[in-house]
């Protein structure tokens, strides 16, 4: 370690160590934030950094402003050796009566310490140990400033809490939080570097406040700007990758603070209790039913961090847990922890009532069991009834039961009340946010949620509100159909079902939605379409009267379209989900959010998937229609089209791009997508001379379609391969291109079954298959493997994908392949439309 010449003329108020490591594009922002602080910097803080050996610019960047604050700034290099060496390091050379340790990739609120100063000098009866300070999330794409950390509730005001009576209050972090560094000295602490890749912070901070205890401050007003990384790379982000994280972090972060209080206090305090459940319970709520996300670890990983995790819970109460209610903790989770962590039941059960629909008089509910075969049993009106439509689903977690769920629905009347019994007990029957014993009536199910009062509201809003009860307007958009594809686009399964109601059901009340001046929107237009321009006054009116809003895709700017605030109790429109693809993959964590009144599927295999038991869904047969995609039809009807063209179309990563937009779904580029494993990839395949010969030698034109979400790259594609790149936009219709597909080329994209629909060879270039699912995409495995169920052959290399191209291009391709498209789709008879319109005007009536 580099040891610095200390020469400070000067005793601080603050010592601020900050381990750094590859932070440099960072360290600007940060220590401007520090050294313009109103308290004024010179006279009251002292910054220490610790160069964690760092391989980037940060040493001439901190010895440039070290140079500008000699007396103030200290710099210190080590071999790397982690963070916790570097602040324990850093701790030798603090003068500060109150010690931090902000981490270099965030910055502090111009006050910081002026806030915290002022609150000390107002307490100094109080003998505080501990001040802790509002963390604010900053997101670096979009500059936004927000206040949503799990546990803001501490900082709704000043708060001053006992060491013994800490109640709700539990503090895990380090960096934003001062210490009185002569504590620090006293009881010889440091951070342990044996826990990573995280809790390092609340080990060092349980073992503070067991040590001296006393008075702690949660103040609202110094705030911490914790940086939301847009290329994900910071510690937090990376750590689930991490083989520590599951075994060392709970072994020498959670256990030890566990024994100390046994050891000292002969219990664990329930503020400890609640330290070491709320780091933990980030694990349940990542891997439950996602297992899979653990395969990296050997089986004998996978059996000690259970047994670390039962060790851990061992010395946490059930009432603790019951009483968890933080990051979205609610009962399916502590019901499945304190089986599967406890082998406990809890005293109490709920019914969740996830929809109740006044006009089909049904109600579905969700319950929850520990046992391997739950009972549910229906009481309407006294007598024991059978729910129409049932669905079990068995949640685990790391290869253990976690919990059972059942899904049903069940009749009934507005006059009738429906109890519900799980396993025996009788179920509280969650509403309005109170928990009834004796069941309820369906008036109040069918009502729930309070009372619009337009008053106030903005005047267009309640004009609007009005209008939407005129007689001419309900008239105008009575029981009508709303399709939309995109707001921006169609040429997807809306139009195509739009399409076929407007020729053969012109007694259906259907209108098309879509942004007014887009292309396709001047398309249809010309073609005689109904159009509703998106975003205007008759776009809402016609929601607020609509029996149906059928649209491909289910984003929020699709499915809340208008604002839910000042319409959402008027919408009775139900959501008919058409899907703009096969779903093969699991993406239940997103789809289980949305009301789905209608989920189209097309193969046996999908709809088995979507409502079947044991599925992550939770959507019933009720719900889910098995009758093929719209856009099939017309896939089906002109096959006979030339086949000139390879389509070439890989699908998009979550972590090339920024956050989607929720008015319009577009995601902004960001930095570094040219360095990335996906755009080297693509180039290398795409400029391949070898391949642009054997394309040219079959005389077929090979086509980059770019997915949407990719067109931020336009350009970087056409500058960087050798190919035709098109856009969506470019395009009349992605159809076209289909029916002259000769073959396509794709990583994961479900266009390959409209391909395979028609009988053309696939093949399937995933050169990044274990970081696709390893949860750094939204990608998760489902029902359908590439490898057992795919159109054509997995290939991860480039000298593969090669010779799987000119396989498929010269009819060399193995016969399994075949057979897997013509077995996968029920229905080719090119009528899905028609079994989509018939099954919804049956609903209806």
């Amino acid at each position: 370690m580099d040891t610095p010449a200390v020469s400070h003329t000067f005793a601080p108020k603050f010592s601020v160590i900050s381990a750094t490591y590859n932070v440099a594009s960072y360290l600007e922002d940060y220590i401007r934030s520090v050294v313009t602080q109103s308290i004024g910097f010179r006279d009251h803080v002292e910054l220490i950094f610790v160069d964690d050996g760092s391989p980037d610019a940060s040493a001439d960047i901190i010895n440039r402003w070290q140079r500008q604050f000699p007396e103030n700034i200290l710099y210190i290099r080590q071999e790397n050796a982690g963070q916790s060496t570097a602040r324990n390091n850093g701790l030798k050379y603090a003068r500060g009566e109150w010690v931090t340790f902000v981490d270099p990739d965030d910055f502090l609120g111009d006050h910081y310490f002026r806030q915290v100063d002022q609150f000390l000098q107002r307490n100094t009866d109080k003998a505080l140990q501990l001040i802790s300070c509002s963390v604010i999330f900053y997101d670096e794409t979009t500059n936004a400033k927000k206040n949503s950390h799990p546990l803001r509730f501490r900082f709704q005001k000043d708060n001053i809490v006992h060491s013994e009576d800490m109640g709700e209050f539990m503090q895990l972090a380090a960096n934003s939080v001062f210490f009185r560094r002569e504590n620090v000295e006293a009881a010889g602490l440091e951070f342990d570097p044996r826990i990573k890749p995280s809790f390092e912070d609340g080990n060092f901070v349980a073992r503070y406040i067991l040590a001296f205890g006393g008075n702690m401050a949660f103040l609202s007003g110094p705030q911490y700007f914790y940086r939301k990384r847009s290329d994900k790379s910071s510690t937090l982000d990376g750590s689930w990758s991490k083989r520590e994280r599951y075994t060392d972090q709970i072994e020498f972060g959670y256990l030890p603070i566990i024994n100390l209080c046994l050891e000292n206090l002969g219990h664990v305090p329930r503020w400890v209790q609640r330290t070491v459940l709320y780091d933990l319970f980030w694990h349940f709520k990542r891997l439950v039913d996602h297992s899979y996300l653990v395969d990296f670890l050997t089986s004998e990983e996978q059996e000690k961090y259970l047994s670390l995790l039962r060790q851990a819970f061992a010395h946490i109460d059930a009432k603790t847990i019951m009483g968890f209610n933080l990051a979205g903790c609610w009962f399916f989770h502590k019901l499945g922890m304190l089986h599967c962590m406890k082998g406990e039941a809890p005293t109490v059960t709920f019914a969740y009532i996830e929809l109740a629909s006044r006009s089909q008089k049904a109600v579905k509910l969700r319950v929850f069991s520990s046992r391997p075969e739950p009972e549910l049993a229906l009481f309407i009106d006294g007598k024991q009834t059978s729910p129409t439509h049932k669905k079990h689903i068995t949640h685990n977690f790391v290869g253990e039961l976690f919990c059972n769920e059942i899904i049903a629905w069940v009749d009934l009347d507005e006059t009738q009340r429906i109890k519900v019994f799980i396993d025996g007990k009788n179920a509280r029957i969650t509403l309005n946010g109170e928990n009834r014993f004796n069941g309820v009536l369906g008036r109040e199910l069918f009502e729930k949620g309070k009372r619009t009062d337009e008053r106030s509201m903005p005047f267009y809003s309640r004009m609007i509100r009005r209008a939407a009860r005129m007689s001419m307007i309900r008239n105008r958009f009575k029981d009508g159909w709303i399709f939309i594809d995109k707001d921006r686009n169609a040429d997807d399964n809306a139009e195509h079902l739009y399409r076929y109601v407007r020729d053969h059901h012109p007694e259906i009340n259907a209108y098309f939605l879509m942004r007014k001046g887009c292309p396709d929107w001047k398309r249809l237009k010309g073609d005689g379409f109904r159009m509703l321009e998106y975003g205007s006054s008759a776009h809402k009116l016609a929601l607020m009267n609509a029996s149906y809003l059928l649209s491909s895709h289910a984003d929020e700017y699709v499915v809340k379209s208008i604002s839910q605030r000042y319409y959402g109790d008027m919408v009775k429109a139900q959501f008919v989900f058409l899907q703009h693809g096969v779903i093969m993959n699991d993406i239940s964590g997103w789809l289980n959010t949305i009301k789905i009144d209608t989920f189209v599927t097309t193969t046996a295999d999908e709809y088995e998937a979507i409502s079947g038991d044991n599925s992550p869904y939770r959507f019933t047969k009720k719900e889910v229609l098995l009758a093929g995609l719209p856009r099939h039809d017309a896939l089906i009807k002109g096959q006979g089209s030339d086949r000139d063209l390879v389509m070439i179309m890989p699908t998009w990563r979550k972590y090339l791009l920024g956050q989607q937009s929720r008015y319009d779904g577009t995601r902004p580029a960001i930095a570094g997508f040219e360095t990335s494993k996906f755009a080297q990839a693509w180039s290398e395949f795409l400029s391949s001379e070898k391949l642009i010969r054997t394309f040219n030698d079959s005389g077929k034109q090979p086509v980059l379609l770019l997915h949407p979400s990719l067109e931020a790259y336009h350009q970087w594609f056409v500058d960087n391969t050798k190919v035709n790149v098109v856009r969506l936009s470019d395009v009349d219709s992605v159809q076209s291109l289909v029916r002259s597909a000769a073959l396509l080329i794709t990583d994961y994209s479900s266009i390959s079954f409209d391909v395979a629909l028609l009988d053309r060879p696939v093949v399937y270039y995933q050169f990044d298959k274990e970081d696709m699912f390893s949860g750094n995409h939204t990608t998760r495995p489902g029902h359908f493997s590439y490898e057992r169920d795919g159109f054509g052959p997995v290939v991860e290399t480039l000298p593969e994908a090669i010779d799987a191209v000119l396989d498929a291009l010269n009819d060399e391709e193995p016969p399994i392949f075949r057979n897997r498209r013509l077995l996968q789709f029920p229905h080719r008879d090119g009528k899905n439309c028609e079994r989509i319109t018939l099954h919804l005007k049956e609903s209806a009536v």
